[in-house]
């Protein structure tokens, strides 16, 4: 599984533009919307509406000797198929800097891969927990957990009339049907409209204009945006009745499917299984060695840092060594 490139996202200039947004949240990843710009290859700037989804999709493990994963040797009861299946295309880079997070421009169904389908049975933190069993007790040579993105962009675009609809959100419905220009004039002021016209629906109100073209440049998406910006810090301010402006997205696109790995890497020598490797592991060696010590199996596998198939003090003393050189 190590052949997933690390440090180096390979991905459609969209999407590469995109995953500038992109945040880790816990283990996992967050679901979110956000704006971002994107200038195409005529140098044109547009503002882009990202709405990611993003989801916790099973493990992923690769075999020793070509062997297969079956209920027996896991340890649970459910479907196994090789990895990835046809429906995958992209890993996409979701870690931004974190060396567990995998991704590769294509995935072939190679290398003794299978995934589980585990996320019907465990959450994704146990499925983080399980998959480190698997390798430390050498069931699987790797194992990572699979997370599926969908992403879906939205481009500030007119209407059937060529106008643009600016969003007023208003506390209640009755200031939303008192709405007039007239009571409102920074949106004249700062939006540079030919013409202006509103509906109210509910507690929103919708601003239709043209833009000048004389004054917007692009056609107005980067520009227009801004002014919605300003718009909606300042409106809140001056009216209690206003609580947000906004600028209506156009979703051109489907939805387009990423996955991501994030690999599983035990610590070696962390017999306090903490994921630090600090004073604490050597003591917890030296009571083992001992017969003092209460440490679960997984941790006396943890324990054997140099990995010769027993836990014992040259496991203390290399550990003591990692301790000293960092």
């Amino acid at each position: 599984m190590k052949k997933y490139t690390k440090g180096l996202a390979v991905l459609s200039s969209v999407v590469m533009a995109l995953s500038a947004g992109m945040i880790q949240a816990s283990a996992g990843l967050e679901s979110k919307i956000y704006d971002t710009e994107y200038t195409d290859e005529n140098g044109a700037a547009s503002v882009l509406r990202v709405q990611e989804d993003v989801y916790y999709d099973g493990i992923v493990v690769q075999m020793p000797d070509g062997s297969k994963p079956t209920a027996e040797k896991i340890g649970i009861s459910c479907p196994i198929l090789k990895f990835p299946e046809s429906r995958y295309g992209v890993i996409s880079d979701h870690g931004k800097g974190n060396d567990n997070w995998g991704y590769e421009e294509d995935v072939a169904a190679e290398e003794n891969l299978y995934k589980l389908y585990v996320y019907n049975i465990m959450t994704e933190d146990e499925a983080m927990k399980f998959a480190k069993k698997l390798v430390i007790r050498g069931i699987a040579e790797e194992a990572s957990v699979l997370y599926c993105r969908y992403i879906t962009t939205g481009t500030i675009e007119p209407d059937s009339l060529q106008r643009n609809n600016i969003l007023l959100n208003f506390k209640n419905e009755k200031y939303a049907e008192d709405f007039s220009f007239d009571k409102y004039p920074e949106i004249q002021k700062i939006l540079r409209y030919t013409e202006y016209d509103s509906s109210c629906d509910s507690d929103v109100v919708t601003v239709y204009g043209g833009y000048d073209t004389s004054e917007y440049n692009n056609a107005g998406t980067k520009e227009i945006y801004n002014d919605v910006k300003t718009l909606n810090e300042l409106l809140p301010l001056l009216y209690y009745e206003i609580e947000s402006v906004e600028i209506s997205f156009e979703y051109q696109t489907t939805a387009d499917e990423y996955i991501a790995l994030y690999f599983i890497e035990p610590k070696w020598g962390d017999a306090t299984n903490d994921n630090v490797i600090n004073l604490y592991d050597v003591i917890e060696i030296s009571k083992y060695i001992m017969n003092i010590s209460d440490m679960d199996e997984d941790a006396v596998l943890l324990a054997d840092i140099n990995r010769d198939d027993k836990t014992d003090i040259y496991d203390a003393i290399e550990v003591a060594k990692c301790i000293m050189e960092k």
